[in-house]
């Protein structure tokens, strides 16, 4: 299967020759893992963060702590906050209890 230059691979997805996925993820409060929310979310093995939508972290009552730039492969600049959460993958969970 075939979608927007997604190749179907097993239970996940990965574009040929490249280091991305997509794997089911859990997101929660960083020692509130009673409220989790479950995510399909897009793997970067070369990425050193997690991007997840604002409704979903507030909703978990994860607060924004400070502004962060990051640079694109395009080299553009963006502007985005940060904070801190636990990610569970198969039942492991980073972070904190």
């Amino acid at each position: 299967m075939q979608q927007n230059g997604w190749a179907a691979q097993g239970e996940g997805c990965t574009v040929r020759g490249m280091g991305h996925f997509f794997e089911m993820v859990e997101v929660s409060a960083i020692g509130r893992r009673d409220d989790v929310r479950a995510l399909r979310v897009m793997v970067d093995t070369g990425s050193e963060y997690t991007w997840v939508p604002a409704p979903v972290l507030e909703s978990l009552g994860i607060a924004r702590e400070r502004p962060f730039e990051f640079s694109t492969a395009d080299g553009t600049v963006l502007s985005r906050d940060t904070g801190f959460a636990s990610l569970g993958v198969n039942g492991l969970h980073e972070g904190p209890l």
